[in-house]
C-alpha cells in the first residue's frame, strides 16, 4: 500500500502542475483546478486562478491533465477499496469503483465533498460560467461528477480516435480529497 500512496502522491503533484499551465498560472495561485467541457468539436475550460504572471492558459495542456487527474482518482478509489477490503479491483471506470465502494464511505465522501464546495464562491463561478459559455446544466454533486468522468481516462486518452465526443472532467482536487478523507477514516 505505501507504494501505491507514494504513487498518488506523485500524480497529485504532476495534476497540480498541469492545472496551472491550463490555467495560466503558478501552482501557487492555482484557487481552483479546470472544469473541462466538450461538447462535439467545442472544448472549454474554466478555472481560476489568482496569478499576475500574465500567463496565459494553455490548452496543449488539457489532455494530459485530465488524463493524469483521472488515473490519479483511479489509484485513489482503489486504494480505498483496497482498505476496506483487502483486495484489489481492476479496470478504470471511475463510476464502477465508486460504486463497490461502502455505503458508509460514500456518506463520508459525500459530505467532505459537499463541504468544500457548498457556499463557496469559486464553485458559483464556474458553475455560472460552463452553464453560460457551454450552455449546460453544470452542479457540483459527487455522484454526478464521477458518473460524468467516469471514462475519462480511456475516453481523453484516445480522443483521436472519436472527434464528436461529449465529455466532462470536473471536481479533481474536491473528490480527491473526499476519497483520501473517507481513506482516513477506515479503522
Amino acid at each position: 500500500m505505501d507504494f501505491l500512496t507514494a504513487n498518488i502522491d506523485r500524480f497529485d503533484k504532476a495534476v497540480h502542475l498541469l492545472a496551472a499551465k491550463v490555467s495560466g498560472c503558478t501552482e501557487d495561485k492555482l484557487l481552483a483546478h479546470p472544469v473541462i467541457m466538450k461538447k462535439g468539436s467545442r472544448l472549454w475550460h474554466i478555472s481560476i486562478g489568482d496569478d499576475a504572471s500574465g500567463a496565459e492558459p494553455d490548452s496543449d495542456f488539457i489532455l494530459p491533465y485530465v488524463i493524469n487527474a483521472a488515473f490519479s482518482l483511479e489509484m485513489c478509489l482503489k486504494l480505498l477499496l483496497l482498505r476496506e477490503s483487502g483486495s484489489w479491483k481492476n479496470g478504470h471506470d471511475l463510476n464502477n469503483l465508486f460504486l463497490a465502494v461502502s455505503d458508509e464511505s460514500k456518506i463520508l465522501m459525500r459530505t467532505t465533498f459537499d463541504e468544500l464546495v457548498q457556499g463557496s464562491t469559486f464553485y458559483k463561478e464556474i458553475s455560472k460560467a460552463l452553464n453560460e459559455v457551454a450552455k449546460v446544466q453544470f452542479s457540483w454533486n459527487l455522484d454526478k461528477l464521477i458518473a460524468q468522468s467516469s471514462t475519462a481516462y480511456e475516453d481523453w486518452r484516445y480522443s483521436f480516435e472519436g472527434p464528436g465526443q461529449t465529455g466532462c472532467f470536473a471536481g479533481y482536487y474536491e473528490i480527491r480529497t473526499a476519497i483520501l478523507n473517507a481513506i482516513t477514516k477506515i479503522t
